[in-house]
Order: C-alpha cells, then sequence, then structure tokens
C-alpha cells in the first residue's frame, strides 16, 4: 500500500489469481492488480474483500486441518486393534504350544 505526498490517494497492489483454466494455458498463474482510491471510504470496501478472501482461505485450511485429525486418529485407532490383534495370535500361539509339550510329558 502507497500514499502520496498529499496522502490524497492511496496504491493498493493486490496479488490475485489469473483466469479459470488448466495452469499449462496460461503464462503465469498470478497477475498483479493495482487499485488507486482518492478517499479511505473507497479503500474500505477493498481491504474489506481482502479480509473475506484471507478468512475463506482459513476456514478451508481449518476444515483440512480438522480432515487430517480425524484421518489420523482412525489409522491410529486401526494400528491400535491390529498390534492388539497380533499380540492375541502369540498368546494364543504360546498356549497351544505349552499345552503341547504339556501333553508330550505327560504321555508314559
Amino acid at each position: 500500500m502507497a500514499v502520496d505526498e498529499n496522502f490524497e490517494r492511496f496504491a493498493l497492489s493486490l496479488q490475485k489469481e489469473g483466469e479459470a483454466g488448466p495452469r499449462s494455458e496460461r503464462a503465469s498463474p498470478f497477475y498483479y492488480r493495482y487499485e488507486v482510491v482518492n478517499r479511505l471510504s473507497e479503500l474500505k470496501p477493498i481491504l474489506d474483500d481482502l479480509y473475506a478472501s484471507f478468512e475463506r482461505e482459513r476456514r478451508q485450511q481449518e476444515r483440512i486441518n480438522k480432515a487430517v485429525v480425524q484421518e489420523r486418529e482412525k489409522w491410529e485407532k486401526r494400528l491400535a486393534k491390529e498390534r492388539q490383534n497380533r499380540w492375541l495370535i502369540v498368546f494364543v500361539i504360546m498356549f497351544i504350544a505349552v499345552l503341547f509339550v504339556l501333553a508330550i510329558f505327560m504321555s508314559p
């Protein structure tokens, strides 16, 4: 944001996404748009729009973070259950082996 010497005009530089379409069709993905306003009252809607776009991005990132946490919890539960089942199988096999050894020693 820049202000001229008399504090009469403001220039605000915004970086916006280019036109819709595949990236390969665009020369560059972003272009700069300069807004020049003569009064602070003209600057307020521009800043409000910019703030709203930041809020949308923040909410989107929060949704992504929440989905990642849920997915991580789901996989941690699956891995814990798998680990528990693996130990159960090991104990069953050990129990059968002990019974087999006892059966061999107890038979005359």
